[in-house]
């Protein structure tokens, strides 16, 4: 089993019915603090907001993404149950399998491997989590945390990544790279991989032959 499907498997075995994240940001706190970043968790109503940084320096290059998913409706109808991950035929079924725990977990793979790989770089890597994209949305992605976060923190990335609809606000500054949506590569950075994943009526699944969803970043300090 590979890192990236290992740990996209733990995170969709979490229930994290928008808002509630369901300790998925816990679990990748776990794995950041050890790696030298500063997490910061920010509490809005009943969401859970994660800001994570590490380094000091420019170029700033920020992963942003959600923990939460959509309700997974009739559970009679899923082929496996939706919160326990499950390989058919090459595929991982299970709710967030799709959008988008299993980018979160190649962001956090592609970052152990490019620190592993690359000593002393210079620059910044950051990350911004929510557990409020699937539903209203007031207290994570669209109008109040991420934004706010943006000017209290004075965030000011060169360039980001979201999947999904994820998104940093109208005052975020630097280029997009949208997982979700195809890579467009904008400012000093590369991204490459194959986002391969398909639908079915009553579950979500992603290619595990590519590991799930192979998205690593190349950060050019």
């Amino acid at each position: 089993m590979t890192r990236t499907l290992e740990l996209a498997k733990n995170l969709i075995a979490r229930k994290s019915n928008t808002p509630d994240d369901a300790g998925c940001q816990d679990l990748l706190i776990s794995l950041l603090e050890p790696l030298g970043f500063k997490c910061e968790k920010i509490k809005s109503g009943d969401v859970e907001n994660l800001y994570a940084r590490k380094g000091t320096e420019a170029p700033f290059f920020v992963f942003a993404g959600h923990t939460d998913v959509v309700p997974s409706g009739p559970v009679d109808q899923w082929i496996s149950p939706p919160f326990e991950p499950t390989i058919k035929d090459d595929k991982l079924y299970g709710r967030g399998a799709a959008d988008m725990k299993t980018s979160i977990a190649a962001f956090i793979v592609s970052i152990e491997e490019f620190l592993k790989e690359t000593k002393g770089f210079k620059g910044s890597i950051g990350l911004i989590i929510t557990s409020d994209e699937e539903g209203v949305a007031v207290d994570g992605t669209v109008k109040y945390s991420f934004q706010n976060l943006i000017k209290s923190r004075v965030i000011d990335p060169s360039a980001h990544v979201g999947g999904g609809y994820t998104w940093l606000g109208d005052d975020a500054r630097g280029g997009t790279v949208n997982a979700g949506l195809g890579l467009k590569i904008t400012e000093s950075i590369f991204v490459q991989g194959r986002y391969s994943l398909g639908l079915t009526e009553a579950s979500s699944n992603a290619d595990v032959k590519n590991s799930v969803v192979q998205l690593s970043a190349g950060f050019m300090f």
